[in-house]
């Protein structure tokens, strides 16, 4: 097999090889080398690993636990309970990229702007000195490489020559982004405009004239000023324009000022790349979203496929072991054949078929198998429903036994709903016990005559009718009030004396604090 792939590792030795000239690194300066992946892995890979970088490969990590690690470490450098080494990762771009024009005389000029290797992503700003519009052609340096170098043309519009004629400056700003993508992220022009500035007096003498015979008040208005208005010659500065052919007028506060303001202007840019068309964009995008929709209806069927499957062979093994006993030997013959012709289907006619065709599949095996899986879990969990069943008519019998006893706990009943709940014990156990039997006789490959859900059904309606009589608590027993203690003759005349007495002093500490009413006189 070596002997086979001799070319493939020779192209694996070079690329090592060059991975470590580019990296300008001595074998003294890297400490270990870790393989991530699986082909990576193979005995003829790790010794060609171990030829280059003079270290032995490796292979404690996968992908998953790779980019695990990385960020278990980037969160102990970013967590304060923890001090780690610090250590980052730096994205390169892979092949050289530059610039090709031609300058003002017509000669071609070029330029190297992002070198092999270069950080990514990465922006530079770039300065042309330009009296007309102009293109810049981006190309990968090694044509060696591509068959095709050119990555596009972009040419720079709307520049025109200065007041005097002279070049205009244009900053071009070019981008290698994440995926190593260039483009030309904007140009711009700076222009010198001219505008005008008042002075700050201009304010004052205005605010002077409008304020004028206001009296003291507009006086002190005169000497503060808002916010705004403190700001108002900035901002006239930096917007107004003077009229064309206008001199600068003149004001009591003396002349205006022109100052030259520094003005960005962005130029539109027209690219030609070798990059799809928007409407081949689209037309790609739909395309992936079909075969996202595609994968994910095969992802359903293989499911399915695979849920016939795993119920053919669960099935198969356990009627011939745990379900031996709850289906016939007939029924088991004839199931395992059915079973043994879905599986055959599945490898033949069955190989690609539609999803509702494997679940209509499913759903015709679950119909002789589901049933024995029933029947053994209803005997397993039918004797616990009814041990429930009879425990709690155990409570109520006993309960009506000490009522008979005359138990202080149930004296409080009445005779009648006592008589009922003895009823209500007497039917409840001649059905448990008819049930009970008729299920010990019935073979056990031959469905009950009665469900652990029934059983527990009864259990409640049982339940519901006898607790509120048993558990019906006992009244509270009524407290007799004490007798009113008798009281001697002369403190009755002394109470009465103040009883009589109070409402009188009442009405007359009222009489004396009442106001005089006004009198009406005629």
């Amino acid at each position: 097999m070596e002997s086979m792939a001799e070319s493939l590792f020779n192209r694996v030795e070079i690329t090592l090889q060059t991975c470590l000239a580019d990296s300008n690194l001595r074998l003294d300066d890297i400490y270990g080398v870790e393989v991530v992946g699986g082909s990576t892995r193979i005995p003829a890979i790790k010794q060609l690993i171990e030829k280059v970088f003079r270290k032995t490969p490796s292979t404690t990590l996968n992908q998953d636990e790779a980019v695990a690690r990385g960020c278990a470490l980037q969160c102990a450098m970013l967590s304060p309970a923890f001090k780690v080494r610090e250590f980052s990762i730096t994205d390169v771009q892979p092949y050289s990229i530059r610039l090709v024009w031609q300058d003002e005389s017509g000669q071609e000029g070029d330029m190297e702007v992002f070198p092999k290797n270069h950080q990514v992503p990465f922006s530079k700003m770039l300065t042309f000195y330009r009296r007309e519009p102009f293109t810049l052609q981006a190309q990968y340096t090694d044509p060696a490489s591509f068959p095709d170098p050119i990555i596009g043309n972009y040419t720079i519009q709307k520049i025109a020559p200065g007041p005097e004629g002279e070049c205009q400056k244009v900053k071009v700003k070019v981008r290698v982004n994440l995926h190593g993508l260039f483009t030309i992220a904007s140009a711009t022009l700076t222009e010198k405009k001219e505008a005008v500035e008042e002075p700050a007096e201009n304010m004052e003498t205005e605010e002077k004239q409008k304020n004028s015979g206001e009296g003291d008040a507009a006086a002190q208005g005169e000497n503060q000023k808002t916010p705004e208005q403190e700001g108002a010659p900035d901002q006239k500065m930096e917007t107004d324009k003077p009229a064309e052919g206008a001199p600068p007028a003149k004001n009591e506060g003396g002349e205006k000022k022109v100052k030259n303001v520094m003005k960005t202007v962005e130029l539109p840019i027209n690219e030609v790349s070798k990059s799809h068309s928007a409407t081949e964009m689209n037309n790609l995008v739909e395309r992936e979203a079909q075969m996202v929709q595609a994968d994910k209806l095969e992802n359903e069927r293989i499911n399915a496929k695979n849920a016939v499957e795993e119920y053919v062979y669960d099935i198969r093994g356990r009627i011939y072991e745990e379900l031996e006993k709850y289906i016939s030997e007939g029924d088991r013959e004839k199931l395992g054949l059915m079973l043994e012709d879905t599986e055959n289907w599945l490898y033949e006619d069955g190989e690609d078929c539609k999803k509702q065709v494997y679940l209509d599949k499913l759903t015709e095996l679950k119909k002789h198998g589901e049933p024995i899986k029933d029947r053994k879990r209803e005997r397993e969990e039918l004797p616990r429903a009814f041990e429930s069943l009879l425990s709690s008519i155990q409570l109520a019998r006993k309960a009506t036994e000490q009522f008979r006893s005359g138990e202080e706990k149930y004296s409080h009943l009445e005779a009648a709903q006592v008589e009922k709940v003895e009823k209500a014990i007497t039917e409840k156990q001649e059905w448990v016990d008819k049930n009970m039997g008729a299920s010990a006789s019935t073979p056990l490959h031959v469905n009950l005559p009665i469900s652990a859900n029934q059983v527990k059904s009864e259990k409640g309606t049982f339940e519901a009718l006898v607790n509120p009589i048993i558990n019906k608590p006992k009244p509270k027993p009524k407290v007799e009030e004490p007798p009113p203690a008798e009281k001697k003759e002369g403190e009755e005349d002394k109470n009465a004396g103040e009883q009589t007495n109070g409402p009188k002093n009442n009405e007359q500490q009222q009489s004396s604090e009442k106001p005089t009413e006004p009198m009406d006189v005629d």
